[in-house]
């Protein structure tokens, strides 16, 4: 595997190929989720967070990339984050980076917009 510079990662870095939870509030999580494709791992990582509701799940994935909202492989192995929970999801694309309390009053604010 390697850096999005063709830099070899070592078994230290390897830490950085796998999402890590940042914060729990509530019924949400924000997750650090790196983008790794064709075994080469990029610098910038996503934000994603998770919405646990009674009836669906939703995850949200918080990105400047575009080229990562529109990649269906990213996005289904971003799905495993609910994925053995026994209600369905939903995932909504954010073409725009938010941090993690941002990202939790975005979410929040996500039912009153929806139509």
């Amino acid at each position: 595997m390697k850096y999005w510079d063709n830099d070899e990662l070592t078994n230290e870095d390897l830490i950085g190929i796998y999402p890590r939870r940042l914060m729990i509030k509530g019924n949400y999580e924000i997750w650090q989720y790196p983008y790794v494709i064709d075994d080469t791992l990029y610098d910038e990582n996503d934000i994603v967070g998770v919405e646990f509701s009674k009836f669906v799940n939703r995850v949200f994935l918080f990105s400047s990339f575009k080229n990562r909202i529109d990649d269906m492989e990213y996005l289904n192995r971003i799905s495993i984050l609910v994925h053995d929970l026994g209600k369905g999801f939903e995932i909504i694309t954010v073409d725009k980076m938010l941090y993690p309390l941002e990202a939790i009053k975005y979410m929040k604010s996500y039912k009153k917009r929806k139509p």
